[in-house]
């Protein structure tokens, strides 16, 4: 088992490929019928991939940073910094795509609308509780994320006490909220997936033993097929299996998984337009050619991503990473050449 301290470089792989897969899910959409063009369907797997990441990835920056409940606000702030800023300048940049196609066809499809409560739903991620649509079809996982963040920050006490009378009780309430609230707009329809990564971090850690882990993982897994059904599962049991078993660190992954968010976000209001331009431009019928154009959109929106990522996500990491946590003061920890009076064995 891995030092704790370590980097898990495994995840920027796992992170790198799920957003790709979201990606090749919505533009693979153009190939001619075939294999591909079947193929292209569990590339949304990519969403629950993301799901079990979390599940693994808050739970561990949490212990790390010996986070305590006293410390909600800051947390909660800390995640609002890291994620949001990308997420409003995507939400600007399709707003003003939209209004440009107004005044320029340089695309097909439904004509762009949008109103002010529908923007201003985005802010709370709510717009589904609302009527109102997203602005984009990807949005909808990060009101997830979003409910996971505001939870976790609630429960991780108490799925990460020593005490078995509290962690195990926590960990059955958690596990029956699919069976009360069913609906997939709340993070409990999906909860197995992110206990299947809150076990494994717990696994990692060391704060459970293997049979412990063993049992409640394949307990999660059961419960997770009988709910989100067997392809989400099986996508879950893969990065289960990644994150514990591969390393993979090299220097193309990890570019893919420092802009996987930036990737995820900007494909759809800049890869898609882009894919639809190209299309019209070359006329592509083949499926050589519009493999073609799906790399030549692809591309763009890497550029873009990057670029999202460079001057937006990454200052926002580090404007996150400036808060911190308020610790209660430690005890005072004698100097080594004052114990060696009290202690034999130096």
């Amino acid at each position: 088992m891995a030092d704790d301290k370590k980097r898990i470089v495994v995840l920027d792989f796992l992170r790198g490929m799920a957003a790709l897969a979201v990606v090749f899910h919505h533009f693979l959409g153009i190939l001619n019928p075939g294999l591909l063009q079947s193929a292209r369907y569990y590339g949304q797997l990519g969403v629950q991939v993301f799901f079990v990441i979390s599940g693994f990835v808050i739970p561990y920056s949490l212990y790390r940073g010996q986070y305590a409940l006293r410390n909600y606000g800051t947390f909660v702030l800390k995640r609002v910094t890291r994620l949001d800023p990308p997420y409003l300048v995507t939400i600007v940049v399709i707003i003003l795509l939209g209004v440009f196609s107004w005044y320029f066809s340089f695309q097909q499809g439904e004509v762009f609308s949008v109103t002010v409560p529908q923007i201003l739903l985005h802010f709370a991620y709510i717009n589904v509780f609302f009527g109102y649509p997203w602005l984009a079809d990807v949005f909808w996982t990060l009101a997830i994320e979003f409910q996971y963040y505001l939870l976790m920050g609630l429960v991780f006490p108490l799925l990460f006490s020593r005490k078995l009378w509290i962690r195990i009780p926590a960990m059955v309430g958690l596990g029956l909220m699919p069976f009360v609230i069913t609906s997939p707009v709340f993070i409990f329809y999906f909860i197995y997936l992110f206990l299947m990564g809150i076990l494994t971090c717990q696994y990692w850690i060391g704060f459970i033993g293997k049979r412990e882990y063993a049992g409640l993982l394949v307990l999660s897994v059961a419960l997770a097929l009988l709910t989100t059904g067997v392809a989400s599962t099986v996508a879950a049991c893969l990065a289960v299996f990644a994150i514990l078993f591969l390393k993979l660190d090299y220097a193309l992954f990890r570019f893919l998984g420092s802009i996987s968010y930036s990737l995820y976000l900007i494909h759809t209001p800049v890869g898609k337009r882009a894919l639809n331009l190209f299309l019209r431009l070359t006329h592509a019928q083949s499926q050589a050619g519009k493999l073609l154009v799906v790399a030549m959109a692809l591309a763009v929106t890497i550029l873009a991503a990057y670029l999202l990522y460079r001057f937006v996500e990454r200052p926002s990491q580090k404007w996150s990473a400036s808060f911190r946590y308020h610790r209660r003061r430690e005890p005072e920890v004698p100097r080594p050449e004052e114990t060696e009076q009290f202690n034999p064995a130096f």
